[in-house]
């Protein structure tokens, strides 16, 4: 497999600028992105297939009726790999550990036994990918829950919303309310009315990181207006609690971790806490790629493998030291003491999208003027995908 830093081209740039107004914040940009070890041996496209070549011959009989599409097996069904095989382009975030199912995927050999050779495409942050997706510059993505993939989805960009990846259930939260030691130990933040006043740090606004707070504070009683919002970068965190300049935080793992580590604050309450079953972030197809069943049907098949592989390791404890390795060489953490301390999101092995939850989230993005336009949510969900590989995986039993 390759890959690639992503410097988006001109092309996109008038697209993205409109994507981050909407809030989304960068990161700082992470390291190269390890080579990976290659997976079983299969024959090596030599190029990056245009939409109509990436559709490769496949006997009919291997695509089922609709019917069979949504009736799990009761058994794993066979795949018959693509011929040739396909060169697809795939947007990363070496700094997320909820990509653990795609990095999984690809380690391990699942997208290349479908006759798939990934080529990764690192993006510094989830929200940068959506004009390279709209554009079929890479095929597959991750779509941060914010106001801007609304937005995205309102013009018109023909991108699909087709797996799940993080969702915030009790006990699995990859972000978490800290409050600075002091604070704490004094007993001056205990309950969810004592953020009035307070100055509240989080990575972006018209975001999930905004929602989770506004939650909290619905909790509460308050409103956005009764706290001071700090915006910055997670990193940035640990150092405005040690000098007093924020009261509250709302990191991701592994910052959260690290920031309790070094005792500047304190565990307070996990994201699931304020916004229970939160879907944070999703998969994301370009227009041509769910033009492509035979394409589209195999890599979320080989997806939905690494995810259950997660959902073993990480819920299950069934071989974590493998699992976690995998972590250590496609992402910027590399500290195995962390991944033993932080906590974990959801990822439905199943790839079922808390619907319900977006609507939430849409429906508040609309309430604050952050909407430009329609959002035909229905037509935007398409889980004809997700719904094909269960169809030939089965049901995980959880």
């Amino acid at each position: 497999m390759v890959f690639h830093r992503v410097l988006l081209p001109v092309l996109v740039i008038a697209t993205s600028s409109w994507f981050l107004a909407c809030g989304a914040q960068a990161t700082p940009t992470p390291t190269r992105a390890p080579t990976a070890a290659p997976p079983p041996a299969a024959p090596k496209a030599t190029a990056v297939p245009s939409p109509a070549a990436t559709k490769a011959t496949v006997p009919a009989a291997s695509t089922p009726s609709a019917k069979q599409a949504t009736t799990p097996s009761a058994k794993p069904v066979a795949e018959r790999p693509l011929d040739p095989p396909v060169v697809l382009k795939s947007g990363g975030v070496p700094t997320s550990i909820t990509e653990s199912g795609v990095f999984a995927a690809m380690e391990r050999g699942y997208f290349k036994e479908l006759g798939i050779d990934i080529e990764l495409n690192i993006f510094d942050n989830a929200p940068k990918q959506v004009p390279a997706l709209a554009t079929n510059q890479i095929q597959v993505g991750t779509g941060a829950m914010n106001a801007g993939i609304y937005n995205s989805i309102a013009r018109g960009l023909g991108i699909r919303i087709v797996a799940p990846q993080s969702r915030y259930d009790p006990g699995f939260s990859a972000m978490h309310l800290l409050v600075r030691k002091d604070l704490a130990d004094n007993g001056v933040i205990k309950d969810w009315k004592d953020l009035k006043g307070k100055n509240v740090a989080l990575a972006s606004t018209a975001s999930a990181s905004e929602f989770i707070i506004y939650k909290a504070l619905e909790k509460g009683g308050l409103k956005l207006t009764d706290i001071n919002e700090v915006v910055m970068p997670f990193p940035d965190m640990m150092a405005a609690f040690a000098n007093k300049g924020i009261d509250v935080a709302l990191p991701n793992e592994p910052t959260a971790t690290i920031i309790v580590n070094n005792g500047v604050a304190v565990l307070w309450h996990q994201a699931s806490d304020a916004a229970p079953m939160l879907q944070n972030s999703v998969i994301v197809f370009s227009p041509q790629m769910t033009q492509n069943p035979e394409l589209a049907n195999r890599w979320m098949i080989g997806y939905l493998k690494g995810v259950r592989d997660y959902n073993d390791a990480i819920k299950k404890n069934k071989n974590r030291d493998a699992f976690i390795a995998i972590l250590q060489k496609y992402t910027t953490v590399k500290d195995k003491a962390l991944y033993d301390k932080m906590s974990w999101a959801s990822v439905d092995p199943n790839g079922k999208i808390n619907i319900d939850s977006m609507r939430e989230q849409l429906a508040w993005y609309t309430s604050i003027g952050k909407i430009e336009g329609k959002v035909d949510l229905d037509a935007a969900i398409d889980t004809r995908f997700t719904e094909y590989a269960v169809s030939r995986l089965g049901v995980y039993q959880e």
